[in-house]
């Protein structure tokens, strides 16, 4: 990025470079960066639009240098990292429909917010894509709110979220059960 340009070539080696090195993965930034690069080169090209997302994660990365090392320091990286163990991973920017706090919340629109949510979604067709999420409600099978990516209401499969559950406001991953389960579903 030291040019400010990130091309195709770069995020091809990369991701290869990531995925030789998945020891990593499970630290912030490398995570956030290899989530990103799954998504941008699952076609196998980097368009414009991903190549911009990408970019703009990396300047924020360096504008914002203390949030490494405050996500670093959060989540206890000289402790042994387990996967069941709730983890602090990368905040994403905030976009413009409010995050929850603590316990349901009202939004202008007198529309409950439940919490803002980033999952790995499998849609019917078997397409994999990473979702910002405002939930209005769960039911324990499905999860209505509004997706960030597609910039609409949607309606989602909770057994088609593949992973865990971050929460944005606070950086938590939670398995899908124990997420719900602080919801009192």
């Amino acid at each position: 990025m030291a040019d400010g340009v990130f091309v195709q070539a770069e995020a091809d080696y990369l991701f290869q470079w990531m995925r030789e090195h998945k020891n990593r993965l499970n630290q912030y930034p490398y995570s956030a960066i290899y989530r990103r690069l799954h998504v941008a080169l699952a076609d196998g090209v980097l368009d414009e639009d991903e190549a911009a997302d990408i970019g703009e994660f990396f300047k924020r990365l360096v504008v914002e240098p203390g949030i490494v090392e405050a996500a670093a320091l959060h989540a206890g990286t000289n402790a042994p990292r387990t996967q069941s163990a709730t983890q602090v991973v990368e905040r994403p920017a905030i976009s413009e429909h409010p995050a929850p706090g603590r316990g349901v919340k009202k939004r202008a629109s007198g529309r409950a917010v439940v919490d803002l949510i980033m999952i790995t979604y499998l849609d019917s067709m078997g397409f994999e894509s990473v979702r910002e999420v405002t939930v209005h409600s769960c039911d324990g099978e499905y999860m209505k709110g509004y997706c960030h990516l597609r910039g609409s209401a949607r309606t989602f499969r909770v057994d088609r979220i593949v992973g865990d559950i971050v929460r944005v406001e606070t950086g938590e991953v939670l398995p899908v059960a124990i997420w719900q389960d602080s919801l009192g579903i």
